[in-house]
């Protein structure tokens, strides 16, 4: 039983990492498929059934027990994890179909663009309020001075105001520049920020 499992979950690994179009993925079987993997994973959980439902039942039930206690460990993986190249291809997918389709005002949703930082918690509650859950919130952080200083500094920036995000328990993605001046900084974010058709329909700074 158990051997028919795991030659079933590496065929699901398989079916997952085929769907997710893995870039690390790069089988050398020459008829790999998602079909194929789909088919060998039914079969696999098939024949166990077909051998024996009750001892088939109590080796999934086991095999849950242990991922599910793995699981708890909160093991930190190395090698990736597949759940995160299937959401990022889902989004790729989306993003292009969004390109695409035809828009139309009933279904406007509110894009905000909210030079914030971390000092105005109003500015960024506000933001959160409007966009209610439906829309996208982007709180930014203009750090002024050389570029070519703060540019290593960038990503920790960042972090700092994903970390205040997550305090405040906002639903925002966070985003810091480097410029020579406010202003520089702000016309940067206005025309550059977005991606695809998902760009701010809305700025908000104090």
């Amino acid at each position: 039983m158990f051997f028919m499992i795991t030659y079933g979950t590496l065929n699901l690994a398989t079916l997952y990492e085929s769907i997710a179009r893995n870039p690390s993925y790069r089988p050398r079987f020459r008829f790999s498929h998602w079909t194929t993997a789909l088919l060998g994973s039914i079969g696999c959980f098939s024949v166990m059934f077909l051998i024996s439902s009750t001892w088939a039942v109590v080796a999934i039930v086991i095999m849950a027990s242990i991922y599910w206690y793995i699981k708890q460990c909160q093991i930190t993986a190395r090698w990736g994890d597949a759940r995160t190249e299937w959401a990022f291809e889902r989004a790729r997918r989306n993003l292009l179909k969004l390109q695409e389709d035809r828009y139309y005002s009933k279904n406007w949703r509110p894009r905000i663009l909210a030079l914030s930082g971390r000092q105005r918690g109003r500015l960024a509650r506000s933001g959160h309020w409007l966009a209610s859950g439906r829309g996208i919130l982007t709180l930014a952080q203009i750090t002024v001075g050389d570029v070519e200083e703060l540019l290593p500094h960038q990503v920790a920036q960042e972090k700092v105001l994903s970390s205040y995000i997550s305090d405040l328990h906002l639903h925002a993605f966070p985003t810091a520049i480097a410029a020579e001046s406010v202003s520089m900084g702000i016309k940067a974010l206005v025309q550059c920020h977005g991606l695809g058709s998902i760009r701010p329909n809305t700025i908000g700074w104090s």
